[in-house]
């Protein structure tokens, strides 16, 4: 290469052009394209040839994690949280789904690790935080944990990272210090019950199950719980959350012949296997219920052979 200030030669690495300044030092220019698909250019002045093609490799690699909506030195709730974004605008998660996230997210932070960028955690950092959130029940762990994994594979597959420290078989998912909770649907008297318990609850103009008759005021959603235990109580009915009622309207669903496919949908699981396992009692129910008719058709179809002259 001419060592006369302004020539102009090809680089020898990379896809730029490099000259000699008037002041001894190498300015190497690229062109690239931004987030938004814009053709730009860009210059770096460093004293060796060297060091300017490493600056500008970092500055591609840096181009290319925003492009993947992802700072090179973004935390994991970052992260987490652009992702939710995303999916809930793509319309791939529902409003609930969207803030069961963000609240699981929240989670994280107020643990301290979703506060800190992903570049700097370590594999005894992950392993102190998964040991100290087994006071949440076994779901929400399992929360949390997915979302871990899902923020280290995306900082891995945008190169932020140079190794998926949620892969190590060591990081396991921790155990819940609470025995797990079953969960059951009302049966039909509960429901019955329930529903003469509405009847008797004064009328509100927005015509909502739960409502704050004193304020004359819409509950917050974190009010739910306290209002749904207080009716069941007056009902007689031991249920401990409003989640009986999802849990309800599932089972009546499955008991009326709705496919399980339908049923994931209206229940926004993301996967058939969710619904089969959650439900899977009362799938086993309709299974013994469907092969009592099978034996009821046979003996009635038996029974017309043998009478037949």
């Amino acid at each position: 290469m001419s060592s006369e200030a302004g020539s102009v030669k090809r680089g020898k690495r990379g896809d730029g052009s490099i000259r000699r300044t008037k002041h001894g030092t190498y300015e190497y220019r690229i062109s690239y394209y931004d987030e938004y698909g814009q053709r730009r250019s860009k210059s770096f002045t460093c004293k060796t040839i060297d060091e300017c093609v490493d600056r500008a490799e970092e500055f591609k690699k840096e181009v290319s994690m925003r492009m993947k909506f992802i700072r090179p030195n973004a935390t994991i709730s970052e992260i987490l949280r652009n992702k939710a974004k995303i999916d809930y605008e793509k319309n791939h998660t529902g409003e609930q789904g969207y803030d069961r996230t963000l609240s699981t997210i929240e989670i994280l932070e107020r643990g301290g690790i979703g506060n800190m960028k992903i570049a700097d955690v370590r594999p005894r950092q992950i392993e102190q935080y998964l040991s100290s959130i087994t006071y949440y029940s076994n779901a929400v762990i399992g929360k949390i944990y997915g979302l871990l994994r899902a923020a280290f594979r995306m900082a891995y597959d945008a190169r932020i990272i140079e190794y998926n420290y949620m892969l190590m078989p060591e990081l396991r998912c921790p155990k819940s210090d609470k025995p797990d909770k079953k969960m059951r649907a009302l049966t039909d008297e509960e429901q019955k019950k329930l529903l003469k318990a509405l009847e008797k609850m004064r009328s509100n103009p927005e015509g909502l199950v739960f409502c704050d008759h004193i304020k004359g005021s819409i509950i917050e959603t974190t009010q739910v719980n306290s209002f749904f235990r207080r009716i069941t109580e007056k009902a007689g009915i031991p249920v401990t959350g409003q989640h009986a009622l999802r849990h309800s309207f599932a089972t009546r669903c499955i008991e009326a012949g709705v496919p399980a496919v339908v049923l994931k949908k209206w229940l926004g699981h993301t996967d058939i296997h969710i619904t089969l396992d959650t439900y899977a009692d009362v799938f086993a129910r309709m299974d013994f219920s469907a092969a009592d008719k099978f034996d009821e058709l046979m003996e009635s179809m038996e029974l017309g052979w043998k009478t037949e002259p």
